[in-house]
């Protein structure tokens, strides 16, 4: 057993919903259950996702998790799709939400999305940030 197990549980629950995100598509696409800390162990050994779980490379990392070769395309500010975008059937979405509470503070939360921009499973089960956020960008993964 992995010696950081509790803290790369931490880290995950803390900072992993883009990460867990993928892992929920990867498990649906490959039909294999994903071993969570093996594979963010392995991720960070190949650089493709940070100590705290910043995502540095989706489409390398998604590649990794699905077993076949992925491109991430962001869209959102700066980023826009084009308005006749539709994705294909083969094409997987995750959203970042955001809200703001009542003191100032910015919250956000990855979820995969179910293709029309709404959220289809979120890691968290019932967060704070979609119940009262909005979706400020998507991530299209797109096989290559």
């Amino acid at each position: 057993m992995n010696p950081g197990i509790q803290l790369i549980c931490k880290v995950l629950g803390d900072n992993g919903c883009y990460f867990l995100s993928m892992c929920y598509i990867a498990e649906r696409l490959t039909g294999i259950r994903a071993d969570v800390i093996d594979d963010f162990t392995a991720a960070q050994a190949r650089g493709l996702i940070g100590e705290d779980a910043f995502v540095l490379d989706a489409g390398k990392l998604f590649s990794m998790m699905a077993h076949a070769t992925y491109t991430c395309l962001k869209a959102g500010p700066g980023h826009e799709l084009p308005g006749d975008y539709h994705m294909d059937p083969d094409e997987n979405e995750i959203l970042r939400y955001e809200y703001t509470d009542a003191s100032g503070k910015v919250h956000a939360h990855f979820v995969v999305g179910d293709g029309q921009g709404s959220c289809w499973y979120d890691p968290m089960g019932k967060s704070e940030s979609v119940r009262q956020g909005k979706v400020v960008s998507r991530r299209i993964l797109r096989r290559a």
